[in-house]
């Protein structure tokens, strides 16, 4: 993962201090604020160009690690990896693509 001081900077004299994208004027609550409001990403990014889309979806894992225990997501894919092995083992089809999967178990833990 992309460190937060690489997304994120504050600083007294931008912004009075409120977190900003790096390199940028752009407060982060803007992202957060417009994707709230019902907005995509790519309506955030056409409005505060100088943010990249790297960053903003940076911000986006920042956040979504804040609020998600990595035990419970490293449960998930071992409660995954235990299930496929066991159909594999009675020689079944490991079932969907690890892509799938993936997206599903993020998903799970995207709920409110």
């Amino acid at each position: 993962m992309t460190e937060k001081s690489q997304i994120v900077h504050s600083d007294p004299e931008i912004m009075g201090g409120d977190p900003v994208f790096v390199g940028t004027r752009v407060p982060v609550y803007n992202l957060f604020d417009y994707l709230t409001a019902g907005d995509s990403l790519d309506e955030f990014l056409e409005q505060f160009p100088s943010v990249s889309r790297e960053q903003a979806v940076a911000a986006l894992n920042l956040a979504f690690a804040a609020v998600v225990d990595d035990d419970l997501i490293q449960r998930a894919w071992a409660a995954e990896i235990e299930r496929r092995a066991g159909r594999v083992m009675a020689d079944e089809s490991a079932g969907e693509l690890w892509e799938a999967v993936r997206d599903r178990i993020e998903r799970g833990f995207k709920k409110d």
